[in-house]
């Protein structure tokens, strides 16, 4: 294997790989493509978003990001149908990003719930047919994000214009990505046929759309607290209910990783930060991130760029104070809505006599 070639391997496999090395010249690429992988993707994403920005306005900021996040995955990762079908599941994806923010302008709270769980449903059928490869979590982190960071009087109509072209240019770009890296997979899977005909009450579907019910009504409710940071709640809930019963660890395994991981990461924060600028931080956290091959170090990390934008709004003392309980927050509703989604899948089950797709996480 290249130097080149090592730089596209996650880095759960270059750890692997540097154990393995039956040679110091082999170990030390690996390591370089190790360290070399994550600062080409720091530097990567800070002009990637300063481009599009600069294109479409900072008030773009939140898409930008959104749109690194996709580019990173879809490169690697298909949507598990034949490739017409991706690009239309693609579609759904975009369509649904654009309007996502609209929907708090809807004053009437069951309508919202109802039109943030059809969006988030539709982009979780089409984009998580195989959950294991954390389609669902990156989707509902891009949708969680658009909507926690879109501010209504923001709203507009050159606003949606401006964000509807810039959809359609990824649009385009990814379509191409999709075809080139993936047309021949998945030839025989046809989206409509696998959500709508095949396996409608199996295991996998009813926790999906308990997942985008449990997301709706999260964001809806976050309307009504005075809580500040409201969107960590979210994604500390978003990634506890959407790794349940999918990943290589239970659910309650990554809930204490979640907590022990935000505790160990504000601590750490509050030392860096006491000699190395907010801003510094965060990118040595970006940094650190993309070496990180397990959640509770990804968690540890994820606090430094978090952290450094809030400090400066709420000093480190109330950043960190915001961070430790909106994660602990968040956690604790993800473990009770999946205890009550256990109860609503097996009754499901017992009713219609479902064999599982997916085996009950590990408790």
């Amino acid at each position: 294997m290249g130097f080149y070639q090592s730089l596209q391997l996650d880095p759960f496999i270059l750890k692997q790989k540097i154990r393995e090395a039956t040679s110091r010249k082999e170990k030390r690429m690996y390591i370089c493509s190790l360290f070399l992988r994550s600062l080409f993707i720091v530097l990567f994403a800070i002009c990637f978003i300063i481009f599009i920005t600069t294109l479409f306005e900072s008030t773009h900021k939140p898409y930008a990001v959104v749109l690194f996040c996709m580019l990173m995955s879809i490169r690697f990762v298909d949507f598990g149908y034949k490739i017409f079908h991706s690009i239309i599941s693609l579609a759904i994806v975009m369509l649904s990003l654009l309007t996502a923010p609209y929907v708090q302008l809807i004053k009437w709270s069951g309508m919202g719930v109802l039109i943030h769980f059809i969006l988030l449903s539709s982009i979780l059928l089409a984009t998580a047919s195989d959950p294991k490869m954390g389609n669902a979590s990156l989707y509902g982190f891009s949708y969680l994000f658009i909507v926690y960071s879109l501010p209504k009087d923001l709203l507009n109509k050159d606003f949606f214009t401006q964000t509807g072209s810039l959809l359609f240019l990824f649009f385009c770009w990814f379509s191409v990505i999709l075809y080139r890296k993936h047309r021949e997979k998945n030839r025989g899977k046809s989206l409509f046929r696998k959500n709508f005909l095949k396996d409608i009450y199996s295991q996998q579907k009813i926790w999906m759309l308990s997942y985008a019910f449990g997301i709706s009504l999260l964001i809806v409710a976050g309307e009504y607290v005075p809580f500040q940071r409201l969107m960590w709640a979210g994604f500390a809930f978003s990634s506890i209910v959407s790794s349940y019963g999918l990943m290589s660890i239970g659910f309650k395994e990554r809930a204490v990783d979640r907590i022990i991981g935000s505790l160990i990461g504000c601590a750490l924060f509050i030392g860096i930060s006491q000699f190395i600028p907010f801003n510094w931080v965060g990118i040595l956290g970006g940094l650190a991130l993309g070496v990180c091959s397990t959640y509770r170090y990804k968690t540890v990390f994820n606090c430094f760029g978090a952290l450094a934008i809030t400090a400066s709004l709420f000093g480190v003392p109330g950043a960190v104070s915001i961070r430790i309980f909106e994660n602990v927050l968040g956690v604790c509703l993800g473990v009770m809505y999946i205890g009550l989604t256990e109860i609503l899948i097996r009754k499901i089950r017992e009713k219609y006599e479902v064999n599982p797709l997916v085996s009950s996480t590990k408790k």
